[in-house]
């Protein structure tokens, strides 16, 4: 039995040694992208051909707009529905929080996505921001806010 415990216990050490190993061979490569700041991508045809991106660290909630944002019952659940554009100069994600307010203001139930999925948003485009919210009878209204960014 002491034999079978040593192997069990050799068996989780192993474990733990081997995703610990992974995590930080993650974690740096991560690293390594995020703290890049600029990459210059040229046409070995023409110079006039040369694009610059800017660090993802540049992204600023600022940089997204919320607009025509109202709440609707649409077959028997309340909807948000309106647009979020991407006004900075990068091309990046944006994740949304609504909520659905009660006729006194408060929160009844609460939302947080992407709403173009894992795709940047380029700029000067925009995305719908169509979600169900709740089914609850009491909710007349809805508030939406930009929570972060991201650069997929």
């Amino acid at each position: 039995m002491d034999k079978f415990f040593n192997l069990l216990g050799k068996f989780f050490l192993f474990v733990i040694v081997f995703y610990g190993v992974i995590y930080v061979i993650d974690f740096a490569y991560r690293g390594y992208q995020i703290n890049r700041i600029k990459t210059t991508i040229s046409n070995s045809y023409s110079n006039s051909n040369t694009q610059t991106y800017k660090s993802r660290d540049e992204v600023k909630k600022s940089d997204f707009i919320l607009y025509d944002v109202q709440g609707r019952w649409i077959n028997g659940r309340f909807r948000v529905l309106g647009d979020v554009k991407n006004i900075g100069s990068i091309p990046a994600g944006v994740q949304i929080e609504v909520k659905a307010l009660d006729r006194y203001g408060k929160t009844i139930d609460s939302k947080k996505y992407f709403p173009n999925g894992s795709d940047n948003l380029d700029p000067n485009d925009s995305v719908g921001i169509e979600r169900n919210l709740t089914k609850d009878k009491s909710a007349v209204d809805v508030v939406a806010k930009v929570i972060s960014t991201i650069v997929w």
